[in-house]
């Protein structure tokens, strides 16, 4: 339940991370010479010895000895304000069920309550996610540990000074890209915001139906008949499009299953893009919609502005959609939107590798968002065309890109060797570089 996933989710960096030993060895010298109890950094005493002595001298303990650690370890140090005391793992489980029948959890919904840490003029060192649960809950009151100011500063040592190895951003870069995908719970019944905003603005997408004669002719005076869907997900506009007479070519390099991503029906997809694109095909328009924010890493982005760029012609524009960062997901991630029971089961966390960067979907598959700016996006498409036009409205950064740049091959080389390229769950690549090579080549009239 919800209550579950926010704890799972607050222990999940434990998971995910390591100490740097050396670092926590000069952190604990530092606690040592200022006296200060280690118990409030989440370390037993016995433990951290444990953690930065490894074996130790067990071997010389007789059984007495053993035992009377056991007995040490099985007790529960308690702070309150600057008063600690120890008591019986039996008095504290009672206590944490006192504690979670009063706040309205049903007993067997949540392991263990941690306690709040504040400083005394109530700001929260750490527990933020689970004071906005009891919040929500309704709860009376919620258990807290003051610390002083000292002590509030050796916690942030503890959460932000030691080496913590969550570099998931290259260690897992391969998982990200395929990760990408567009989930099966994001289906649409209409055009989304990325296909309508030139025309639509900020109003609501459902209030736009292409099958209706006027509705239809605004977007194709301003689109034109012939549109590139690049990142098309589970070709709803596509098919859209299509129903509405108008020609679309999709392109998606994660095409979704019942049983997952299909490589063979990405591939697929792919061989008849690249057909269209050595054919010389001329798109009026080219969409990258809800694309750009499920994309983890700026070079990739690179990449597909790259290519949207190669394939135009003189008169084709470009339409780019990718959520802001005024959008609530990256709002919830930096304290400034109130976790409700709708997104709670949703737990995600910001990385510092680039801004504006969450992770999430951690209980099935892990997929970064990007939250864009208006100068990202204007840098973005601004090295590959010469007119951009960006708008922040609706939680979502539009650019309507025209004048593409003359090709950069180098460039195009390495867009065309990433994106056809791609790496899939089953340890596989897309495998069609040379293909795409082709195609470009002898659209362009250049040897790539």
């Amino acid at each position: 339940n919800d209550e579950l996933a926010v704890l799972v989710a607050d222990n999940r960096l434990a998971e995910l991370s390591s100490v740097d030993l050396n670092e926590l060895e000069k952190i604990a010298s530092e606690w040592k010479s200022a006296d200060f109890d280690t118990i409030l950094a989440g370390f037993e005493p016995a433990d951290l010895e444990g953690l930065l002595n490894p074996g130790g001298d067990d071997d010389d303990e007789d059984d007495d000895d053993r035992h009377d650690k056991e007995l040490d370890k099985s007790d529960v140090t308690v702070a309150v304000g600057l008063y600690r005391f120890r008591i019986s793992q039996d008095e504290f489980i009672a206590w944490c069920d006192r504690v979670k029948q009063d706040a309205g959890f049903d007993k067997d919904s949540v392991i263990i309550l941690m306690p709040i840490v504040c400083r005394e003029d109530l700001t929260v060192i750490n527990g933020i996610g689970r004071l906005e649960m009891l919040a929500e809950k309704g709860a009376a009151f919620a258990p807290v540990v003051f610390v002083t100011d000292e002590e509030a500063e050796f916690a942030r040592a503890m959460m932000n000074l030691l080496s913590m190895d969550f570099d998931i951003h290259t260690r897992y870069a391969y998982m990200l890209r395929f990760n990408s995908f567009r989930r099966a719970r994001r289906v649409r019944r209409e055009l989304g915001n990325g296909f309508i905003f030139a025309t639509h603005g900020a109003k609501p997408c459902k209030d736009f139906d292409i099958g209706k004669a006027a509705d239809r002719a605004r977007w194709v005076k301003e689109h034109g008949t012939t549109i590139l869907d690049f990142g098309a997900g589970h070709l709803t506009e596509t098919f859209l499009l299509r129903q509405a007479g108008i020609d679309c070519t999709p392109f998606e390099p994660y095409r979704l299953a019942p049983g997952g991503i299909s490589k063979a029906e990405s591939v697929e997809l792919t061989r008849a893009f690249l057909a269209e694109v050595a054919a010389g095909k001329e798109w009026t328009s080219i969409f990258i919609a809800s694309v750009l924010n499920s994309v983890p890493f700026r070079e990739d982005r690179e990449h597909i502005a790259c290519l949207c760029a190669a394939l135009c012609k003189p008169f084709t524009k470009v339409y780019a959609c990718a959520s802001s960062a005024g959008e609530s997901g990256w709002r919830q991630v930096n304290g400034k939107a109130f976790m409700n029971e709708s997104n709670a089961g949703n737990i995600a966390f910001r990385l510092d590798y680039e801004p504006g960067i969450r992770i999430g979907d951690f209980q099935d598959k892990p997929k970064v968002q990007k939250y864009h700016t208006v100068s990202e996006f204007k840098d973005l498409f601004g090295t590959f065309f010469r007119s951009v036009k960006v708008d922040d409205f609706s939680n979502n950064i539009n650019a309507a890109c025209t004048a593409a740049r003359p090709v950069d091959p180098a460039r195009l080389r390495a867009a065309i060797g990433f994106e056809f390229d791609l790496p899939y769950p089953d340890g596989t690549r897309m495998d069609l570089v040379q293909c795409a090579m082709d195609a470009f080549s002898q659209r362009l009239q250049i040897t790539l």
